[in-house]
């Protein structure tokens, strides 16, 4: 199977905790913390992978615009082969 690596915005939540999203995807999720998060949104991805399109094109991080507080990382799933 192919392997998936996409950009996620983390951001801080009114209600406490983080939520997620995928930009290149449109897919979102949340945690409690930055921990849960960063785990929540491998889960997420993996959950998503067989509707990824081959051509889908991946933003590089660097081009990826945060505003205050916000925190980018590349998320690969742990389990996905």
């Amino acid at each position: 199977m192919k392997e998936i690596e996409f950009p996620a915005i983390f951001h801080v939540a009114e209600e406490g905790g983080y939520w997620v999203e995928f930009p290149d995807l449109g897919i979102f999720t949340q945690g409690d913390d930055l921990e849960e998060a960063i785990n929540m949104a491998g889960d997420c991805l993996l959950c998503y992978a067989d509707e990824i399109k081959e051509d889908t094109k991946v933003t590089p991080i660097e081009n990826i615009v945060l505003a205050e507080g916000e925190y980018v990382k590349l998320i690969k799933p742990k389990y996905y082969k």
